[in-house]
């Protein structure tokens, strides 16, 4: 039973969405719980396309048992819900001719797609759709930080007409460290790299389904929902699957063969060759940027009070200061 609904149990739709957005919204208006007729909602038209098709059953069963839905709806102004679709589901199918719904008027898509997968965070989930999660989140963090950004130019424009530019017109960022750590944060998986490597999956599962390989795009979600999220990555590979004898597919998802066994050797040197090359690549980058601060440093640019200066000096030390932790390597002075 997913624990969105089991709650119908323990869920509790006060809990607070994005931070700062969800608590201003509370603290402006108090909860205002009002019956909205079922045929009037509508499902948000990215939730499917995260989760997949549900059973609802058991959930029909249980609200039968109660005799009423405990957890009201969230919906937006608009009767899309945000949170709910499988009470929802069960309240069409029991018969009710409404629903409890709290009604939530969201800023933006992204505020609510944020809330979305809030809402489904304490409920059980195959990997697939905390995959699907932090591909939704890798498209929501872009399009705000791009506002941000855009904000930021635009105030900062305001800021040289007035002939007062201010040091602290950026912004601090609501999202931390790199996205698809943050990302992994937020939906549940065990770190960035293991996100990454399932991202892989995910795409190219789809891109076979585009394709009409459906039994392999099935068998690469079969086995990234069940086996090793590394090795399934590995096998994500169109030359592989091709490669594959129907029969070794069938042992594959029966479990008689490992992923690790069918992905070639070769597969495994090439990745290693391909991060000893982007490795050397990122170390001479370090090289060049320091000989250009160095050349900066001693043609006295650095010494120069304009702030603008100031800051390319500070940009190019940081720049070569994350790159060194990014590789873990002291043998490159830039001193």
């Amino acid at each position: 039973m997913s624990t969105e609904d089991n709650r119908e149990s323990n869920h509790d739709s006060t809990a607070p969405v994005n931070g700062r957005f969800m608590e201003e919204k509370s603290e402006a208006k108090p909860r205002v719980i009002t019956e909205i007729e079922t045929s009037a909602l509508i499902p948000h038209h990215r939730n499917q396309g995260i989760y997949g098709k549900e059973d609802v059953s058991d959930l029909v069963d249980l609200i039968k048992e109660r005799g009423h839905i405990v957890n009201s709806l969230v919906v937006n102004q608009d009767n899309v819900i945000i949170s709910g679709h499988r009470r929802w589901m069960a309240a069409k199918e029991i018969g009710y001719a409404t629903v409890p719904c709290e009604v939530i008027e969201f800023d933006s898509e992204e505020d609510e797609l944020e809330a979305l997968i809030h809402y489904n965070a304490s409920r059980e989930k195959t990997f697939e759709a905390k995959v699907r999660e932090g591909l939704v989140l890798e498209d929501v963090y872009s399009v705000k930080a791009e506002k941000r950004r855009m904000d930021n130019l635009k105030q900062n424009n305001t800021d040289m007409a007035k002939s007062s530019i201010s040091e602290d017109s950026v912004e601090e960022e609501d999202i931390k460290g790199a996205t698809r750590d943050v990302v992994a944060v937020k939906t549940g998986i065990p770190s960035g790299k293991t996100y990454e490597r399932a991202k892989k999956v995910i795409l190219e599962a789809d891109r076979l389904r585009e394709k009409g390989r459906e039994d392999d795009a099935e068998l690469l979600i079969y086995l990234l929902n069940n086996k090793s999220v590394s090795s399934t990555a590995d096998l994500a590979d169109e030359t592989i699957l091709e490669s594959l004898p129907l029969k070794t597919k069938q042992e594959l998802r029966n479990g008689k063969v490992s992923v690790r066994s069918v992905v070639p050797k070769s597969k495994d040197n090439n990745s290693k060759n391909k991060t000893k090359n982007e490795y050397d690549i990122v170390k001479n980058h370090i090289k060049v940027i320091a000989t250009a601060a160095k050349e900066l440093k001693n043609s006295g640019i650095v010494g120069n009070t304009n702030k603008q200066t100031q800051k390319i000096r500070e940009d190019i030390e940081a720049i070569i200061s994350n790159l060194q932790e990014l590789l873990c390597d002291d043998a490159v002075n830039t001193q």
